[in-house]
Formats: structure tokens, sequence, C-alpha cells
């Protein structure tokens, strides 16, 4: 069983739109401009003993953030926004 990526990224694009549903209603606050990650995540235990889904792609970039010490800047879909 795959679950989806739980990696947040940021999309200048998104900042401020307003999600609509199919006929035109507003169906939530004004996106901040983090995205979750479309892509199919498999387990992955990170560096600080955390499990986690990750996609291939974000498995890279996350395994050289917690590297170079910069694991804190790391956003997770369902984690509260400081």
């Amino acid at each position: 069983m795959m679950a989806a990526c739980q990696v947040r990224f940021f999309d200048p694009a998104q900042v401020g739109r307003v999600p609509v549903d199919p006929f035109g209603e507003q169906v939530g606050p004004a996106s901040d401009g983090w995205r979750s990650c479309p892509a199919q995540g498999r387990g992955w235990l990170d560096p600080a003993g955390q499990w986690r889904h990750v996609c291939p792609t974000h498995q890279r970039q996350l395994t050289a953030l917690h590297h170079a010490g910069q694991a804190a800047r790391i956003r997770w879909a369902g984690q509260p926004v400081a």
C-alpha cells in the first residue's frame, strides 16, 4: 500500500489564491502558498528517527537538508504551521 508524499512545498503562484468548487463558490481560505506533494510516497525513516511517507525526489532533498542541519525548515502535511 502506497501513501501520498507527506512533504509540503512552496508554490509562489498559489499565494493568495482562493479555492473554489465547480460552481464558483469559495470553499476555503486563501492559500499561503504551501502545497502538498501529489506524488506517491514510500516508507522512509529520516535521520531524526521519524517514520514518514516520502517520494524519491523529496527523499534526496530531505536527506541533504538533514545533513546540512536545516531539518527544521521542512514542512509536513498534517503538521500545524508555527
